[in-house]
């Protein structure tokens, strides 16, 4: 069983593409979410949850090509967890969205969509298969959201 997510927000940064050890196109991100509350008659930002999302293969092609820093995306995808081992030796973890499916949030703006040709070179493989940046090395979310 998966647990699907769909989040809306903006890019914290710029989206950072990378090839795998299996020469497959791997896409990182985060996005900010801020949810606006109604507090007495008075609206506020509520508190910004930051989201680590993933993409694999044309998906990732497309998403490096496409989004930029601040724009407002909408991601759907699978849940996961990131575990690695720090350079203190200690293990960490994080939740991760493997990107099913991104675009930009037309509800904020407007957005040209341009057909790509199907790469035959790339070959589909799980996930699994593909090499995981350190987490650790990350940007830390008050350094995004400047």
């Amino acid at each position: 069983m998966d647990i699907t997510v769909t989040l809306t927000g903006n890019l914290g940064a710029d989206p950072e593409t990378r090839l795998s050890a299996a020469g497959l196109p791997v896409t990182s991100f985060r996005v900010a979410t801020t949810p606006r509350l109604n507090r007495h008659g008075v609206w506020i930002d509520g508190a910004t949850t930051w989201t680590q999302v993933t993409c694999f293969r044309d998906l990732a092609t497309h998403v490096g090509r496409s989004l930029r820093k601040g724009q407002p995306v909408i991601v759907h995808g699978r849940l996961r967890t990131s575990e690695w081992i720090g350079s203190d030796g200690a293990k960490h973890d994080r939740a991760v969205v493997e990107a099913i499916a991104v675009g930009h949030d037309l509800n904020r703006g407007a957005s040209q969509f341009t057909r790509s040709e199907r790469s035959a070179e790339i070959v589909s493989a799980p996930p699994d298969e593909v090499d995981e940046a350190d987490p650790a090395e990350a940007e830390a979310p008050a350094a995004l959201a400047a």
